[in-house]
């Protein structure tokens, strides 16, 4: 059975009931925030594979790090984790957040696992065997103890949000004929601009800068076989040098990535000179942003896993066909077993959302989303900044708008049932539906988060009587 599958009428449901849940403005008094960051060096050792060329590293162009940021009202505190990596898989994303509460107390359902999502860059999973080492449990080993770093040394902080302009990145489905092709869209959506979370000590001093910008990580791409962060880690590199090499003044740099499944960064397999001038458009749009405070408020979490239903295979004969055509290709064993056994499947979509107060909404989003759920999140939410990450919590295939699903076989790489659909570990995209269920779900975080603040007002109040 499906866990949570939310109807097309209960989707509107929702969003029609964030509205009689308004913010409230006599929630608990916070003082100021806390805040702490970290980094953690996680470049592999050369030879692991890469997606983007499709072979072995034969270098290191750029290491590879995972960032954290914690945050605390004072009571309870949020992490936020970013990484470059291509991406991890839920479960892997589940467990760091569970050790996390184990080590530091702070809940599982407060911690994002963000990945930039670098074709120069590895995954991370665990072996099923708990002794055997890997990359994967080093890295989680090391954003662990980061984390628990972090919680040891918070201190008061001023946060500071804003947005800024900018193009990096093309939607990459172009329309010829009666399909999709991958090229550059210039009318295709794009999510246009920067989002800036600024982290500040009591004398001004900065503790980290949080940017995000939807586009995938593929300036450097197949052009090379040496491991780097591509566009978010030249554009770190780009900060660091602007403002203060790594001192405390200039303070730790953190790339999250958006909703940037139909994205990519400009210009495609550009090689690495490329990619250094495309981060440098990046960090400078980062420089001029204008930031403005994010006031003292309680800080409330809310998370909901949605199920996406699932496209059903094709009929067994044509899946036989296919085989018979290709009879080494597992991917269609699969999916022939799957059309045999003609049962309902779904695909887990994580979604959680952090309030900073009225004012500051973080919500992530799993798996390789279209920034078309981006852009309607941020103009449907009730909070002045909304920033929405994308590859959070876990990375398994693309979820495309319904407009694209019901295209078919002409929808594109994204969202065709014989291309990325047929890769995926699923082995067919979800269901048009599914654009429905994820705004729906976005909505009920939304409803969660106002029905919080509701309650802990009442909870203040109770207590001054």
């Amino acid at each position: 059975m499906w866990r949570i599958l939310i109807s097309c009428q209960y989707a509107l449901a929702l969003f029609a009931t964030v509205l009689v849940y308004p913010m409230r403005a006599d929630e608990p008094s916070v003082a100021t925030f806390w805040a702490a960051a970290a980094e953690v060096n996680i470049t592999p050792q050369i030879g692991i594979p890469l997606v983007g060329p499709g072979s072995a590293s034969t270098g290191v162009a750029d290491e590879l790090f995972a960032r954290i940021l914690v945050l605390s009202d004072g009571h309870q505190s949020v992490v936020i984790v970013t990484s470059d990596l291509v991406g991890v898989g839920i479960p892997y994303a589940e467990a760091v957040g569970a050790a996390i509460e184990k080590k530091t107390g702070i809940p599982a359902g407060r911690v994002m696992f963000n990945c930039s999502h670098t074709h120069s860059g590895p995954g991370a999973s665990l072996p099923e065997d708990d002794t055997e080492a890997s990359y994967g449990r080093e890295v989680f080993g090391k954003v662990v103890a980061a984390t628990v770093d972090c919680v040891s040394r918070l201190e008061p902080a001023r946060l500071r949000a804003g947005r800024e302009a900018v193009q990096i990145g093309f939607n990459r489905r172009m329309p010829r004929g009666d399909g999709i092709t991958m090229a550059p869209n210039p009318h295709g959506s794009v999510v246009p601009w920067v989002d800036v979370l600024g982290v500040y000590r009591k004398d001004g001093t900065r503790i980290a800068i949080l940017f995000s910008y939807a586009a995938h990580p593929v300036v450097i791409h197949s052009a090379s076989t040496l491991i780097s962060a591509d566009y978010p880690g030249y554009a770190v590199a780009h900060l660091r040098r602007m403002l203060g090499g790594g001192d405390a003044e200039s303070g730790l740099l953190l790339f999250a990535q958006g909703c940037g499944g139909n994205i990519n960064a400009f210009p495609l397999k550009g090689g690495l000179e490329a990619c250094s001038r495309t981060g440098l458009v990046l960090a400078q749009a980062v420089t001029r942003v204008s930031l403005e405070d994010v006031p003292p408020a309680p800080i409330r979490d809310a998370s909901l896993t949605v199920q996406l239903p699932l496209q059903k295979p094709p009929p067994v004969a044509e899946c036989k066909r296919l085989l018979a055509a290709d009879p080494d290709d597992q991917r269609l064993v699969e999916l022939l077993q799957l059309a045999k056994e003609n049962k309902p499947r779904t695909m887990p979509y994580p979604i959680r959302g952090f309030a900073l107060g009225n004012t500051l909404c973080i919500l992530s989003l799993p798996h390789e989303s279209f920034c078309d759920y981006q852009l309607w999140a941020d103009g449907e939410s009730p909070y002045r900044d909304t920033f929405v990450f994308g590859y959070t919590g876990g990375v398994h295939a693309y979820v495309a708008t319904a407009r694209a699903y019901r295209m078919g076989l002409l929808g594109g790489y994204e969202a065709s049932p014989r291309r990325s659909g047929l890769n995926s570990q699923y082995r067919t995209p979800p269901q048009p539906v599914a654009e429905q269920i994820i705004k729906g779900g976005i909505t009920e975080i939304w409803r969660s988060l106002a029905q919080s603040a509701e309650n802990q007002s009442a909870q203040t109040q109770s207590s001054a009587k």
